[in-house]
């Protein structure tokens, strides 16, 4: 048994940086951020739909998934669908971040909300890429 003079060396003798510097735990310390992590991340996220609603009011959506096919052809799916105007074999143009037109792209199916498209000769696409109606 180790008896030592204060409390201040038994926090001088813990591996943890919390604890000496703050005289807390650092669970206690985790417990009291959570909330403000939760609300952070809930701050992000309706900021984030109220953009997509936005663009969305201007026929813009985001590509959410891309499958690369091996004839070099891609297929896209995005947030625009049949309440946004599309129909099946509607052209879409497929937009880089920065506003450059990629190419047109089919739509070969489509939700309300939702479409699938065929971009063809895609090549190396960006990781951020809209699609927009005509």
């Amino acid at each position: 048994m180790r008896v030592l003079a204060d409390r201040q060396a038994s926090h001088g003798l813990k591996k943890s940086l919390v604890l000496p510097t703050l005289g807390m735990s650092p669970w206690a310390g985790a417990a009291m951020a959570l909330p403000i992590l939760v609300f952070c991340l809930w701050l992000s996220y309706k900021f984030n739909d109220g953009l997509d609603l936005t663009l969305r009011g201007q026929g813009i959506a985001p590509v959410y998934r891309a499958l690369q096919n091996k004839d070099r052809s891609c297929r896209l799916f995005f947030g625009l669908g049949s309440a946004n105007g599309l129909a099946p074999g509607d052209s879409v143009k497929m937009l880089a971040q920065d506003g450059r037109v990629l190419g047109l792209a089919q739509v070969e199916s489509l939700s309300r909300n939702h479409a699938q498209a065929r971009l063809d000769q895609a090549g190396r696409l960006p990781s951020i890429l809209y699609a927009s109606r005509l």
